[in-house]
């Protein structure tokens, strides 16, 4: 029997079978979750993708990035008829300061954000766009994500 007729297609499957566990692999670590967010992300990586969420007006996405207590009171639908056509508009934004993990009020961590926006539907006269800064409070939850805070008159959700 001659080994050298079989040695080619031998070779071809074993790098057939190296090819599909490669390519098993590369999925199963790819560092994006179901749900669309990186698996892995610093604060600051979250709060401009966050921010330039809102920018684009991609509210369904910058949803993603809400706290899970605030998702349990504010379903997407209800978040999403907030923003509706009498809103503000974000033209730019700037990440100013990044403070330290936990730094922040009631633990959570502090990211300093400036931005412009402009209010064309307001129902009275305001400048063309307008500048703020806030502090946005941000924390990391169990999944190691960042999520973003939001105060309401019942506290921090």
């Amino acid at each position: 029997m001659n080994l050298k007729v079989f040695s080619i297609p031998i070779k071809i499957a074993i790098l057939l079978v190296y090819i599909v566990w490669v390519l098993t692999f590369a999925v199963s670590c790819t560092s994006v979750s179901s749900d669309g967010r990186l698996k892995k992300e610093t604060l600051e990586e979250a709060v401009k993708k966050y921010w330039q969420y809102k920018k684009e007006n991609k509210m369904e996405l910058a949803y993603l990035y809400e706290n899970i207590y605030y998702k349990k009171i504010a379903t997407k639908e209800k978040y999403l008829s907030g923003f509706g056509g009498d809103t503000l508009y974000i033209n730019d934004f700037e990440i100013v300061k990044i403070g330290e993990e936990g730094s922040g009020t009631l633990g959570f961590t502090p990211a300093t954000v400036k931005y412009s926006y402009s209010y064309p539907t307001a129902p009275f006269p305001v400048p063309k766009t307008m500048q703020m800064q806030l502090v946005d409070l941000w924390v990391k939850q169990k999944d190691g994500r960042w999520y973003h805070i939001r105060q309401l008159a019942g506290g921090y959700y």
